[in-house]
């Protein structure tokens, strides 16, 4: 490997084979499905979640997750990605059904703000794509000319300028009606403003807002008669 420091091209050995085999075989079969999850420069890192955090984890947990990163079959892939991040937050986790639920119970239990919260099940989709994609790469290094798929449709999109772009979300992270509870509370109580979230929003305003009864942006009335209601 060679690296540059100042101004100078040092050059340095790494011995690959004997880190291989100072670890099990069990970490080696796994390392690069955790590697591209954790965090690499074309897929983003789990937050607060460094690569000590994660080797830590893959050294007691190897064995469990082993031959379950099946990199060709993107369902199987996804469900060990999940099972291997729900480790990451500890034993209560590993017991949960998914990273929704981990989220909920997160919010409910801690008082964590939502930018530590781990990622919705829409946006954890996404970065497995990406991840998995990544890994194709890596297992076909050896190949001189490798056949790879679009990365288009695998956790990446072409946008107006034809440039790539990963995609992190396909779904909002929260309904629109849940919002921050500190942006309800207003001191015009009729709601009828331009500078409230509500308003500016385009929503009603709903039960845990701070207006009273005299607010003029509550939930419209029902449809009138012959009309059939498609909400859900």
């Amino acid at each position: 490997m060679r690296g540059i420091q100042g101004k100078c091209q040092n050059e340095r050995y790494v011995p690959i084979h004997t880190i291989a085999e100072k670890l099990t075989e069990d970490m080696c079969s796994i390392i690069p499905a955790v590697h591209a999850l954790s965090g690499y420069d074309t897929n983003s890192s789990l937050h607060r979640i460094g690569k000590w955090t994660v080797y830590n984890a893959i050294t007691k947990t190897a064995k469990d997750l082993q031959g379950h990163f099946h990199y060709e079959d993107r369902d199987e892939f996804l469900v060990s990605a999940r099972r291997f991040v729900l480790l990451l937050h500890g034993k209560k986790a590993k017991c949960l059904a998914s990273l929704d639920d981990l989220r909920y119970h997160l919010a409910t239990t801690t008082d964590k703000p939502s930018n530590q919260l781990p990622p919705t099940e829409d946006a954890f989709d996404q970065h497995v794509s990406q991840a998995q994609y990544q890994v194709e790469i890596w297992n076909q290094s050896h190949i001189p000319k490798p056949e790879m798929a679009s990365p288009v449709g695998n956790g990446w999109r072409i946008s107006e300028s034809q440039e790539l772009h990963p995609v992190y979300y396909t779904k909002e992270s929260a309904p629109a009606e849940v919002r921050d509870i500190t942006h309800l509370y207003r001191s015009d109580k009729t709601c009828t403003g331009q500078k409230f979230p509500c308003v500016v929003a385009g929503l009603s305003c709903i039960d845990i807002c701070s207006c009273a009864d005299e607010c003029q942006n509550l939930n419209k009335p029902a449809e009138s008669e012959g009309e059939v209601s498609t909400d859900l």
